[in-house]
């Protein structure tokens, strides 16, 4: 298990950029591969303010203008019930012990609960996210949201995993007293999928194929495939529709889009004209 991140991870800005090695062009962030180079989340900043995270494909997908969403479920949390709890740490600790039910938690490659193998691999977790609850006495409630630095493997048979935090806790834990929710990070795992339950997470730069590590652009100006092409007067923010493509947010209250996922605005001056291709959106996911 890791006590500190092993890729390099630090907000990467145009000086920086990323370069692969996979041939004799530098590609950057406009590459896909099975080698990994970065902890997945990392985030890279052009000059102009556009984001690209980095992250690997859990499904081939074929296009570059279309949202791509995690698709990874809960890694501690099946059919509603937390199966994961926290042993006694003091105030301080960077290492939590989690004991859980053998064979049930999932990775970060978990879409379903048929999917949880009780299988996890060395510092699968990096990246990824863990919230601690402590009821020490009736009415006294202790929460806290740490980053997972690194985990040991998880064999199948297994009942305990230690977790490495990026920062210490503030409270203690208690075997019997505490309980936890795990989440894989959130780029460890993209997909385009239409599952309803899921959310978009950044726009591919190139097309992938299962288990290769890409950039996906999470902020600033993009066209992205609408499912409706002809722009209505004065709507100029756009949600993301079922399959990662974008439309026109409805207006009033209780307006069916009002509660979809926010994609950004419309950068264009139109007027009922249709897009040759799609339109211009200020992307707006995560800055």
């Amino acid at each position: 298990m890791s006590t500190q991140l092993r890729f390099p991870h630090r907000p990467l800005d145009w000086a920086a950029s990323p370069h692969d090695f996979t041939g004799d062009n530098i590609l950057g962030l406009y590459t896909a591969e099975l080698t990994k180079r970065y902890e997945w989340g990392t985030r890279s900043l052009k000059w102009d303010g556009r984001v690209f995270r980095y992250a690997r494909c859990g499904t081939a997908f074929t296009s570059t203008t279309m949202g791509v969403k995690n698709n990874t479920i809960l890694v501690s949390n099946r059919a509603g019930t937390a199966i994961a709890a926290p042993v006694t740490e003091p105030a301080g600790s960077r290492q939590l012990k989690i004991t859980c039910t053998a064979g049930q938690l999932g990775d970060s490659t978990s879409t379903s609960n048929a999917e949880r193998t009780g299988v996890i691999a060395e510092d699968e977790l990096a990246g990824g996210y863990i919230h601690i609850q402590t009821i020490p006495v009736a009415g006294t409630e202790h929460d806290e949201n740490r980053m997972i630095i690194g985990n040991d493997a998880l064999a199948i048979a297994d009942e305990s995993m230690i977790l490495h935090l990026d920062e210490p806790l503030n409270y203690a834990t208690v075997t019997g007293l505490s309980t936890c929710e795990i989440l894989a990070s959130p780029y460890a795992n993209v997909a385009r999928t239409n599952d309803e339950w899921t959310s978009v997470v950044g726009v591919p730069n190139v097309i992938a194929t299962a288990l290769q590590h890409l950039w996906l652009q999470t902020w600033g100006p993009m066209r992205i495939s609408p499912n409706t092409d002809t722009p209505a007067t004065n709507i100029r923010q756009y949600v993301f529709d079922d399959w990662g493509t974008v439309i026109q947010a409805a207006t009033g209250f209780g307006a069916t889009t009002d509660a979809y996922q926010h994609a950004g605005f419309l950068i264009e001056r139109t007027l009922a004209t249709v897009y040759y291709h799609s339109p211009f959106i200020m992307l707006q996911i995560s800055p």
